[in-house]
């Protein structure tokens, strides 16, 4: 057990900090999205960030003494906070961020959540068979608003979560990467009502009921697990990808409608499982309680919940008695990736959960979640609370990064005894 007056580690020790933004505020200093890379014996990791601050590169191959490679800047007026690496390929969306809070502005930083609509809006590709200079290859334009959460493993098709123009909410455009020099849109995907025009039962301005894609679509041999909003997890039959077609769903809201209602379906196919969450988006808990959730994936056609994850407690020595009287958003947000390196444990789920750190959860009882770990990073400033969004898991090497939109990237290791018992969580 590690404590300081803002931070807690349980079975996790910290290996390093990459400092992303020293000059600049808590708004601008840290991550989103991350994706390794490696390369000749090297291994390199690929950081988008919401705003200005592009996409930045950092070789990990030692994770003790990690070292900035490079950046990819953003000089279109979009965030490029969503990548996807596969190969020698990088995707990289471009999308309206969000819009920054005046009393959080930077001075002499923009805030081009203004922007109507967005320079660039789909995603860019780019050669990174050199990992430190990439090369951009193509550019893919989706009119609208740009692509968020999008899944890439290598193969023929890479499945955009796009804000397409003449759409409520997300849809799924399927891009064909025959030759990546020139994609082709080969089809898309939207539910009933998100296209204009279409019968609406539900209202595009409310999160809670917005049956919008947020994606990924996770994509497994010819089955695609999609995480859509209000409308819950889809399971697809994506055997012909310019015609996906719903086989089942698992709709959570009502009445679990907390912040966005399904945010990631992460299928873990050897066990038939699924692990859904639920973004919390607003401070102070000021909403339905997002939950996360064990889904059994067995029947197609009938996705059922079996479980939900504990929620996590402060422990004593802190000086807040829970995380929402911390500050900040206190919920699920994402989990490990589908494609990561060495053999993947589908018995062990980690979740970032916002000003509550990482936490590590043991799931060979899918009816029955427990923590096993967790690692609470320093918040910035006092009245700032930390927002970890982000975990990378290096199964090979045991190595777990952590992003946070204003702390940077922490490289944790998981305590070896932590999967063994490691006892009870201290509170």
């Amino acid at each position: 057990m590690f404590m300081t007056r803002t931070a807690a580690a349980w079975n996790m020790r910290q290996l390093a900090h990459i400092d992303l933004a020293p000059d600049s505020d808590e708004m601008y200093g840290g991550a989103l999205k991350m994706q390794l890379q490696i390369k000749g014996g090297r291994r390199f990791m690929y950081a988008g960030c919401l705003w200005y601050r592009g996409v930045h590169i950092l070789d990990v191959t030692d994770p003790l003494r990690p070292r900035y490679a490079g950046n990819l800047p953003s000089p279109h007026k979009v965030s490029r906070s969503n990548i996807q690496q596969a190969g020698d390929l990088l995707l990289v969306s471009e999308d309206v961020p969000p819009p920054v809070p005046p009393h959080r502005r930077h001075p002499g930083l923009p805030d081009w959540s203004d922007a109507r609509p967005p320079e660039r809006a789909g995603v860019t590709i780019y050669d990174v068979s050199d990992p430190a200079r990439p090369r951009e290859i193509a550019y893919h334009r989706i009119p609208g608003r740009g692509c968020h959460r999008n899944y890439y493993d290598g193969g023929r098709y890479a499945y955009l979560t796009a804000a397409a123009e003449g759409y409520a909410g997300h849809i799924l455009v399927v891009l064909d990467m025959k030759d990546p020099g020139k994609p082709e849109e080969a089809g898309r995907f939207w539910l009933p009502g998100q296209k204009d025009g279409e019968e609406r039962k539900w209202d595009p301005k409310k999160l809670s009921e917005r049956e919008g894609l947020h994606g990924p679509v996770y994509v497994v041999g010819d089955r695609g697990y999609a995480s859509w909003g209000a409308a819950g997890m889809l399971v697809m039959d994506m055997a012909d990808p310019a015609k996906p077609k719903v086989l089942g769903q698992l709709r959570l809201a009502p009445p679990f409608d907390g912040g966005i209602p399904c945010h990631t379906a992460l299928p873990m196919p050897g066990r038939k499982l699924a692990i859904i969450t639920q973004e919390a988006i607003a401070d102070n808990c000021n909403e339905t309680r997002p939950l996360a959730w064990v889904a059994d994936i067995r029947c197609d056609w009938n996705p059922v919940s079996i479980s939900t994850f504990p929620a996590p407690r402060p422990p004593r020595g802190l000086p807040y008695a829970t995380f929402c009287e911390k500050g900040g958003r206190f919920g699920p947000h994402n989990v490990q990736h589908m494609s990561e390196p060495g053999p993947r444990r589908d018995d062990m789920v980690f979740m970032t959960y916002f000003n509550a750190g990482l936490r590590v959860f043991d799931i060979r009882n899918p009816f029955r979640p427990e923590e096993i770990a967790y690692f609470i990073p320093p918040d910035p400033k006092p009245g700032v609370a930390v927002r970890s969004e982000d975990v990378y898991v290096e199964w090979d090497r045991g190595v777990v990064y952590l992003a946070n939109r204003n702390m940077g990237i922490y490289v944790l290791e998981l305590d070896e005894r932590a999967m063994d018992g490691g006892g009870e969580p201290p509170r």
